[in-house]
């Protein structure tokens, strides 16, 4: 009890079930809840109701105004009471309050004040339940002494939007005490600018212009060739900025890209060369190949055998001849000397010594020959003296008596060894020569000393590889790939192999000559490929001959004939004889007709002007650099050279600085011959060649001294890296001065939306700093919470606008409707107006509703929370909207997730005999937890072109249609699009998209849809007396669909609900560097888990960013890695961080996202999930994000095991710290 001087003692009366108080004077004194039974957020009973029973048993004194209730906030600024509940004369009476703002609620305030007091909203409403602790019922009304009796006391729950079907729940103390799933703990996320752009340009290179022909229609532009892509097209469709120097500012769009345009077919693997034949290898085996950016490669190898060592199976007997003795003199761990002590050995050959060397014995590497003469030794030659030999403890130094060859039966040759013997039996064999090529079956032959039987001596092989047959050359090799051995067994494992060094060609100089002409196709030079298919897909040009230039794709390649069948005809048609190059560029970037290009002509023809050098201040000219170089004009390595190319050659100055002229002609079409361009003039025509000893050498091709190229020489160029630009404003721009940057609109989180049946929002009209932009009256817009956790408890949406205009936003009736995403009503703010006009002044004003736990379920299944606003209609004047807020309590709840990979199919298809419907079925929990404490929630997403047909779903005996309708209408073949528009989509012939636009149902981003039923808590309790609730889905006018995901959720009674703050210490409130890992733990007792549970973090992320997708990749390279809030590539970024704990770098797959956190059970025990991999840009950072993942039982099993509900939390790199506000722990029990 609490009041004025207090009361008498309160009396329980147990048999009636009541609370019973008297006071002796005036005193007004109230009746308290007890503490915890009301306390935290009590949103949920706004628009619900308060019921007291009262009994004035006696009572003197006149009747007293004061507050009969009052709902008693932690901030006495938000608590509220309310006066006039209780008439003088009433004794006994049940009576009902209404819990919101409508209900003549004032602001409580005990003291007197003149100073007057807003009215509640019901904002001011929701924000005082959000912070309850408790509720006070009056018992003192009279001046005298009276006795008050508090029979009853029930709270309902308030319907909420989303609600209108559900049934309320009465908050009896039994009620109350076993619904612990909602923690006390308030979450909040603040929505405060657009977030993702709907075009996000991301720069992907930047350079120095090269090259630069700025006259009109198109400019085209030599890019920097250190930050290029190879790729043809590559850069089409994109932006072209001019960033620096001469052309500041213009920008134009790349319609043609020439990537890397050589005459190397870069296809297929053609060849293989052996660097290093390795050692090992016990059979012959298959070769494949890794990288490249290929694939299809097969090969074969052969192996031949060495004989390294021999294995002494068996020492035999008899094998000693009459023995000598040797001493050795050691000087620096050197063999120095060799002596013979002894004379009349018997059975010694000449050959090499063996110092053999045992422990305690030390030091190796001794090389020597014994000279002997009818079996004595009578000299030993020291070529090697070894090293780390001991005189304390030397070798003991044996001549050979025996010499061992070996036969293979399929050849080899040069094995030799040599036997040492000790007490008459074989113990050492010392290899000379291990032999080589040796194949088939290998024998050795032993001559021994002829007393010397039973021996025997087996060779130990050792396989290399000799040759290497290209079986598949694949194709789309663009960089050398590895070569490997292909995993396998038998005969052809190639096992073993060891050391082994391979090395790719997939450069072959495909220039050559014609050797026959057909209308349909050509006859290649007598070096074309051998392997049938190698050129298809690619183009021919002729370089010589009344057909010059003339350019067409290869369509088919049979390599026996070397018939080239061409997939258009050559215009005119070449002769037997012309030349020809052939590349892997396609024909459409060599040859586009709209925008005036023909490469074929431009980058083949015959060299006008022979090959010159001079030297600088010499009129001389000679015809090769070797003359040059020791003429007496010159000195060495001062002589410059070059050609005059063909008229048809590109006129840009340093167009062509840095490519390859390779000569084609008919003394050159089989050496290869090229060079690379140093320098160009393009008036001229005039190209300055790489030549060995020449002032420009020590290029990767380049021209030996000696080499002449006479004038009418045929070659073909290189072209890189240029790009066509469809702009006029390029005319100041100056080759080497003016830098560039290549930007795209990255789509990546449009095809994220797309993929999960979203739709995209963007550039969404909220903004605090700075403020979004005015909106018209009168208005229906859409907006998003977007990646936020799926929530289960009552929410409060608060929405913070101003206004102008006549039509002010504070003028009555001028409120806004708050819609659901299939246009439900969800409440209205801003709806208590005020009278005068231009009220606002001073900044925005918020409002609130509140929205139950069942239509939080439903509208965050997808990670989304997606509702609309719309103004009035008939108003007049501007309204923008500063942030929106969404506050809730972190809680856990039953959800289960049925997936299947099988369709189902239509009723009305007689064909198909099986999957006519669906069965879904989810296993509940056990005890309490089976019944649920709200509706059920049932999500799914369904792939089909239902522009006709629609589903069914059946349950308890009712029946649904789903998507019946849906968007557009069922049999409506065009429809406008909603707001925003979605990914993909051509409209009404344009790129463009306007919420008018019409679009054709083919032409929508996918036939993924998704919806969300709502199942009462009546019928999950029907449904779920035997442990499992089961559903059934068909499918009606359309052929098939595939449902998937299905989830069910719904919000539970009795939970395990534990809270970490800044209070409890640990991490909470501290600043976490990146990268690094941190462990929290929840204190306490761990009561055992009756289901999943959830972890929930609160926590700030500064410079959050998701990873940037470009499947296109970097130049050269495969696909683009992710790349980090920095800027950097992750994975560098992850190997320039180590990890806390070691000296280890880290590793990429265990950060494998930028901005997430990953969660560990335990000390970095197994991975549960991520947190925060999603985009959170319209949200503001420094009050945090939250997100949730799901604990499995089993891991909370084994949590409690080990008695320590702990977590590790990994932070992966980037800039920027992390702050975690809060964590929570909630599961059934």
């Amino acid at each position: 009890m609490s009041g004025e001087n207090g009361a008498g003692g309160m009396e329980v009366d147990t048999r009636q079930n009541t609370l019973r108080s008297a006071d002796d004077g005036d005193r007004s004194w109230y009746f308290d809840t007890p503490r915890g039974w009301l306390e935290g957020d009590k949103a949920i009973i706004y628009n619900g109701t308060l019921e007291v029973f009262l009994q004035t048993i006696s009572w003197t004194g006149g009747y007293k105004e004061d507050y009969d209730v009052v709902l008693v906030a932690s901030r006495k600024s938000l608590s509220l009471g309310l006066k006039g509940m209780k008439k003088d004369g009433e004794t006994s009476k049940n009576y009902v309050v209404k819990l919101n703002e409508k209900s003549g609620w004032t602001f409580y305030r005990k003291t007197r004040t003149s100073k007057m007091l807003p009215n509640v909203t019901a904002q001011d409403f929701i924000f005082c339940l959000n912070n309850l602790v408790g509720i006070q019922i009056r018992g003192g009304y009279y001046a005298g002494s009276e006795q008050t009796q508090l029979r009853s006391l029930k709270v309902t729950q308030g319907y909420m939007a989303g609600d209108e079907l559900s049934e309320p729940d009465v908050m009896s103390s039994i009620w109350l005490g076993s619904r612990t799933c909602e923690s006390s703990e308030r979450f909040e996320i603040t929505f405060n600018n657009g977030g993702l752009p709907c075009h996000k340009w991301e720069e992907i290179t930047s350079g120095v212009v090269q090259a630069v022909d700025s006259s009109p229609p198109y400019q085209t532009f030599k890019l920097d060739p250190l930050s290029s892509s190879n790729r043809q097209d590559y850069y089409i469709g994109r932006s072209l900025n001019i960033t620096g120097g001469p052309g500041h500012g213009h920008s134009g769009t790349i319609v043609h890209y020439v990537g890397k345009l050589d005459w190397e077919v870069s296809s297929g693997v053609t060849s293989v060369e052996i660097v290093n034949a390795g050692e090992g290898c016990q059979t012959r085996g298959y070769l494949s190949a890794y990288g490249g950016g290929g694939s299809g490669f097969e090969a074969s190898f052969d192996v031949l055998y060495s004989i390294p060592e021999v294995e002494i199976f068996n020492r035999g007997v008899g094998c000693s001849g009459a023995l000598q003795s040797f001493g050795l003199e050691i000087t620096r761990g050197q063999i120095t000397n060799v002596s013979i002590l002894s004379t009349g050995g018997t059975a010694y050959i000449t050959g090499s010594a063996m110092a053999v060397c045992e422990p305690p014995c030390t030091g190796s590497g001794f090389v020597g020959t014994c000279y002997a003469s009818g079996g004595n030794v009578d000299q030993i030659v020291i070529q090697e003296g070894g090293s780390a030999y001991s005189a304390e403890h030397p070798p003991v130094l044996k001549c050979p008596e025996g010499r061992i060859t070996a036969v293979g039966s399929e050849g080899g040759y040069g094995f030799e060894a040599f036997v040492g013997t000790t007490s008459g039996k074989i113990t050492h064999v010392l290899v000379k020569d291990a032999g080589s090529s040796y194949s088939g079956s290998i024998s050795l032959i032993p001559e021994v000393y002829t007393t010397c039987v039973t021996f025997d001596l087996r060779p130990l092989l050792s396989g290399y590889v000799t040759s290497v047959s290209v079986i598949k050359s694949g194709s789309g090799y663009t960089s050398l790939p590895r070569i490997t051995i292909s995993l396998g067994g038998g005969v052809m494992s190639g096992a073993g192999c060891r050391n082994l060094d391979l090395r790719a060609h997939i450069g072959d100089h495909t220039a050559g000559i014609l050797s026959g002409v057909s209308s349909t196709s050509v006859t290649l030079g007598m070096w074309a490929s051998e392997v049938d298919g190698y050129y298809e897909g690619m183009t021919i040009v002729i370089t010589s001959g009344s057909a010059k230039g003339s350019s067409a794709q290869i369509q088919q390649y049979t390599a026996s004939t070397r018939e080239a069948v061409l997939a258009g005809s050559l215009s005119p048609l070449p002769s037997s004889g012309d030349t020809y190059g052939i590349t892997p560029t396609p024909l459409h970037v060599m040859k586009n007709n709209a925008l005036g290009i023909d490469l074929g002509r431009s980058l083949g023809g015959q060299v006008t002007s022979a090959l010159s050098c001079s030297c600088a201040g010499s009129s001389q000219t000679h015809p090769s650099n070797l003359v040059c170089s020791n003429s007496s004009s010159c000195a060495r390595g001062t002589c410059v050279c070059s050609i005059t190319l063909d008229a048809t050659a590109p006129a840009q100055n340093e167009i062509l600085t840095g490519e390859t002229v390779y000569f084609t002609s008919a003394s050159f079409a089989n050496s290869g011959m090229s060079a690379q361009i140093v320098a160009y003039d393009g008036t001229s025509r005039r190209a300055t060649l790489a030549v060995s000893g020449s002032a420009h050498q020590d290029f990767q091709n380049q021209l030996a001294s000696r080499d002449e190229i006479s004038a009418g020489a045929s070659y073909l160029l290189s072209f890189s890296h240029v790009a066509k630009v469809a702009n006029s404003n390029f005319n100041l721009l100056q080759a080497g001065k003016s830098t560039y940057s290549i930007m795209m609109d990255d789509q990546s989180a449009r095809v994220d939306a797309a993929l999960a049946a979203k739709n995209y929002f963007c550039d969404q009209l909220v903004g605090d700093n700075p403020p979004a932009p005015w909106i018209r009256l009168p208005f229906e817009k859409t907006f998003s919470f977007r990646s936020v956790p799926h929530i289960s408890s009552v929410t409060t949406l608060t929405i913070a606008a101003e206004g102008r205009g006549f039509d002010d936003l504070l003028w009555k009736g001028n409120n806004l409707t708050v819609m659901g995403p299939n246009n439900e009503f969800l409440g209205t703010v801003f709806e208590d107006g005020e009278l005068e006009k231009n009220a606002q002044k001073g900044g925005p004003i918020s409002d609130s509703i509140t929205i139950s736990q069942e239509k939080m379920l439903e509208m965050t299944a997808d990670r989304e929370f997606v509702f609309k606003l719309k103004s009035q209609p008939g108003r007049d004047g501007e309204i923008r909207f500063r942030f929106m807020k969404l506050a809730f309590a972190p809680s856990t709840f039953f959800s289960s997730k049925f997936a299947t990979d099988e369709s189902f199919y239509s009723e009305a298809d007689t064909t198909i005999e099986k999957y006519k419907e669906l069965n879904v079925s989810f296993q509940l929990p056990t005890g309490i937890q089976r019944t649920p404490a709200s509706d059920g929630i049932l999500s799914l997403i369904v792939e089909g072109h239902l522009e006709d047909g629609y589903l069914t779903l059946t349950y308890n005996q009712a029946v649904k249609k789903l998507f019946d309708g849906w968007v557009w209408g069922q049999g409506v073949k065009r429809y406008a699009l909603s707001e925003p528009a979605d990914i993909g989509i051509q409209c009404d012939n344009s790129n463009f998209c306007s919420p008018t636009s019409f679009v054709d149902v083919a032409q929508t981003r996918s036939p993924r849809h998704t919806t969300a039923v709502r199942i009462s808590r009546q019928d999950l309790t029907d449904l779920s007396n035997d442990g499992q609730v089961n559903f059934i889905f068909r499918v009606l006018n359309t052929p098939r669909a595939k449902l998937s995901p299905v989830t069910l959720s719904y919000s539970l009674l009795s939970c395990n609900l534990r809270i970490l703050t800044a209070r409890d210490g640990q991490i909470f409130g501290a600043r976490l560097s990146r990268p690094s890992q941190s462990l929290i733990e929840f204190p306490g007792g761990v009561p055992a888990a009756a289901a999943d549970g959830f972890l929930w973090l609160h926590a700030e992320i500064q410079y959050h960013e998701q990873h940037v997708r470009d499947t296109q990749g970097l130049p050269d390279q495969a696909p683009r890695i992710l790349r980090t809030s920095t800027g950097a590539f992750y994975e560098e970024a992850l190997y320039n961080v180590r990890d806390p704990r070691g000296d280890a770098p880290a590793e990429p797959h265990n950060l494998p996202f930028l901005s997430a956190i990953s969660v560990h059970a335990g000390d970095m025990g197994e991975k549960i999930g991520v947190l925060f991999n999603d985009d959170y840009s319209q949200y503001d950072s420094s009050k945090g994000f939250v997100d949730n993942v799901r604990v499995a039982k089993r891991i909370l099993d084994q949590l409690m095991q080990s008695k320590s509900l702990s977590f590790t939390l990994v932070i992966p790199p980037g800039i920027g710290g992390v702050r975690i506000f809060s964590a929570v722990i909630a599961y059934p029990t």
